[in-house]
């Protein structure tokens, strides 16, 4: 046996040995990858479910805010902005959501300038507009496919022996021929408002026109009635009437055949009335309309929606579109649609399907001769408008702003005019455009005005000449219009009631009616529009600095009657009528006389606005106590019947919405105050079913209560605010919901 070694190396490893570790360790790649996508997978799954949140808040008084946070998120890669596209679709086409066809297109109008890199051609770009047509006509197409399912599945059922199993196939047939059928009527019915806003052509409605007319089913025929009576007036010029003869002829054949149901002969038979009649719709077409349209402005709106949607094409163009004529926006906007059925954005370089037909093939063919003349040619120098064209211009501005409620984008709008010599045309215009419309549209027309002068956009000069051309006429169309006067008030009410332009232009607005002596009627009607938002203390204020005296617009001797009979004392000053606001008025005074004002006498707004600044001094009007025996009072004066009858009155919240806005401000305690008196009065009431979710509901609809201090409430662990407070909770549990986004909901939509 040999001896060891005692030189030879030890094989044992010492026990502190620390090892190297690299700062990046290898990984196979296949998990290097699995982690990004991982990371890619979460975010893209955030932004589908925030975009989600936003369309189930959609609405036309919220729509600005919610587009504009759309376009801000990180729609970033080629996957995110189909996810978007076809989330905006589907909730555009879903069977709840047809009456907001016209917002969710106008949406989609906002969006159509995003672009990003494409996945699979390197170092090119997909847009949004392309993705949102090629999803609509891949929705367009399916309608064959469900007459082939249809067919087949109904051959299973024709040899299904048991009797119960039949049954169950169809009714389940009968689900799905249901559904098919919405989502057709969906689908062409935001088309057709697509086509309005001049994302799609005129080739491509003539092509679906023509393909859903040979079909003959009745479900393709529905979508022909609903195509045309959205787009059948744009569709119906000169140029295009031998086509659409033909399909007029041909529906004419069809309900003569009467092969189809009496319900779609008479559809079919109503569009045909309907074109005979001028597109001018004889009733109230269920149309898209906002809140305010649906309960002030019916019967008006309806007639004037069409024409709305014509313009808002112009407005709604990138800004070097604007401007150009109608023929060549709509050969450059939108895409075209080959007869083999490829609709392919114009602009874009793409081949065109080997079956298209010849007409197509011509179309496309001039699309691409106008846009190579377009690059080519310089743009022509801007040149003023005339004043039928200003008054064009200014209808279409209004309306888009009365839709949209986008004060930035109509400013912008005007200041793209840059017609100087006939800018007092477009006061005249707006005046005259929405001088017999709601209440609404004369105010926001009226704040639109008044900014445009805060902003120079118009000078003061500019609109007392634009407003004195109709004001002249006052007196004559008082004849035909009796409350003129109140809604001249209406209309420039808003340029007094901050203060930001001096008050003194009254004296030379109204100067053309001193003659008729009608001056002083119109300045008061003036000073009680701007009492109802401001208050007579500050209205009154505002007169007495502008050093304008009553003398100014009548004779000295029917002065003093003139202001009694007028109600507008709050313009003298009188230390008799002002000394009440020196004395302690305790809160439960200020509690019953709110009680008296808004729930016995139902008073105007500027009567309460007046005794408020009079009598409650400035910490009382801010403490807590004041801000819930407010909300207190307009809310009960809102409620009828009690019990289980108690229902909520929206039109009273929605008039008194300037009374809450002015004292709660927008502060954050005031609202979450204001939302404990709610809670405390429905509990008196024994919580009746229905109304507080109604008040949320108005309350968040109107702009007075942000969804902060909705959040702040529920989450709220007052000790002394939990009295009532769990059944609150619980009826107003799915507004809550509403405003999280219910993801269970939208996923089965």
């Amino acid at each position: 046996m040999e001896q060891e070694d005692s030189n030879a190396p030890s094989n044992s490893i010492p026990q502190d040995v620390i090892l190297h570790k690299a700062e990046s360790p290898w990984r196979p790649r296949r998990e290097q990858n699995q982690t990004e996508t991982d990371e890619d997978t979460k975010v893209t799954a955030d932004l589908y479910k925030r975009v989600r949140s936003i369309l189930n808040k959609l609405t036309p008084q919220k729509f600005q805010t919610l587009v504009k946070q759309l376009s801000e998120m990180e729609i970033n890669t080629e996957e995110r902005l189909e996810g978007v596209t076809d989330l905006i679709v589907e909730r555009a086409i879903d069977i709840r959501g047809p009456c907001y066809c016209v917002a969710y297109a106008c949406m989609c109008r906002y969006l159509v300038m995003i672009k990003v890199a494409s996945t699979s051609k390197q170092g090119e770009y997909v847009n949004f507009r392309s993705i949102l047509l090629t999803r609509c006509q891949k929705e367009f197409e399916k309608g064959k496919d469900c007459e082939k399912e249809i067919e087949e599945r109904r051959k299973v059922i024709e040899e299904t022996q048991d009797l119960e199993k039949r049954e169950e196939l169809c009714k389940e047939l009968e689900i799905s021929k249901i559904k098919g059928k919405n989502r057709s009527l969906g689908n062409i019915r935001f088309i057709g408002e697509l086509f309005n806003l001049k994302m799609l052509t005129e080739s491509i409605m003539h092509d679906c026109l023509f393909k859903l007319l040979g079909a003959k089913d009745e479900v393709s025929l529905e979508c022909v009635c609903w195509l045309l009576s959205t787009i059948g007036n744009d569709l119906d010029t000169d140029e295009a009437r031998p086509r659409v003869d033909q399909y007029f002829n041909q529906m004419d054949k069809i309900v003569q055949e009467k092969t189809i149901s009496s319900r779609v002969r008479f559809k079919l038979q109503d569009v045909i009335d309907l074109r005979k009649c001028n597109w001018i719709p004889r009733g109230n077409p269920q149309t898209p309309k906002t809140l305010y349209q649906i309960h002030k402005e019916v019967k008006k709106e309806i007639q004037k929606r069409q024409i709305f949607l014509h313009q808002l094409k112009a407005q709604h163009k990138p800004k070097q579109e604007r401007g150009k004529g109608a023929k060549g926006s709509r050969s450059q906007s939108g895409s075209e649609m080959g007869a083999s059925g490829g609709w392919d954005v114009v602009g874009n370089q793409t081949t065109p399907s080997q079956g298209q037909s010849r007409e197509s093939s011509r179309w496309r063919e001039l699309h691409r001769v106008e846009i190579e003349k377009s690059s080519k040619t310089a743009p022509p120098t801007a040149k003023e408008l005339t004043d039928e064209e200003m008054e064009k211009k200014t209808k279409t501005i209004l309306d888009e702003y009365l839709h949209l409620h986008d004060i930035k984008e109509a400013i912008l709008c005007v200041e793209e005019l840059k017609s100087p010599s006939v800018m007092h045309t477009f006061v005249s215009s707006a005046v005259n455009y929405v001088l017999e419309r709601s209440h609404i549209a004369r105010n926001q027309t009226g704040l639109l005005l008044r900014d445009l002068v805060k902003k120079s956009v118009l000078s003061v000069p500019v609109y007392i000449q634009g407003l004195t051309e109709v004001i002249q006429y006052a007196e004559k169309m008082e004849i035909t219009i009796p409350k003129i006067w109140q809604y001249f008030g209406e209309l420039i009410g808003p340029m007094i009631q901050d203060g930001s332009v001096p008050l003194n232009f009254l004296r030379k607005a109204a100067e053309p009616l001193k003659e008729n002596n009608k001056a002083g009627l119109l300045v008061a009607e003036v000073l009680h529009a701007a009492s109802h938002r401001e208050g007579h203390k500050k209205v009154g204020s505002l007169w007495r600095l502008s050093s304008l005296k009553w003398e100014d617009f009548m004779a000295s001797g029917d002065v003093k009657k003139f202001i009694v009979d007028k109600k507008v004392e709050f313009t003298v000053e009188d230390d008799s009528e002002t000394s009440t606001s020196t004395v302690f008025v305790s809160m439960e005074a200020i509690q019953d006389k709110l009680q008296h004002l808004l729930i016995k006498e139902k008073a105007d707004n500027e009567v309460i606005f007046g005794w408020i600044d009079e009598s409650v001094d400035d910490p009382n009007m801010k403490s807590n106590k004041f801000i819930r025996a407010l909300m207190t009072s307009v809310c009960e004066s809102a409620i009828t019947g009690s019990g289980s009858s108690a229902r909520v009155l929206p039109e009273v919240i929605k008039n008194r919405g300037d009374l809450l806005r002015k004292y709660l401000d927008h502060r954050a305690e005031s609202e979450l105050q204001a939302l404990y008196a709610l809670q405390a009065l429905v509990h008196k009431l024994e919580h009746p079913q229905g109304v507080l979710r109604t008040l949320f509901d108005i309350l968040y609809d109107e702009d007075i209560i942000s969804e902060d201090a909705f959040n702040q409430w529920e989450k709220s662990k007052d000790p002394n605010e939990q009295e009532g407070k769990r059944v609150a909770i619980k009826q107003v549990e799915q507004f809550f919901t509403w405003l999280r986004e219910a993801e269970d909901d939208v996923s089965d939509s």
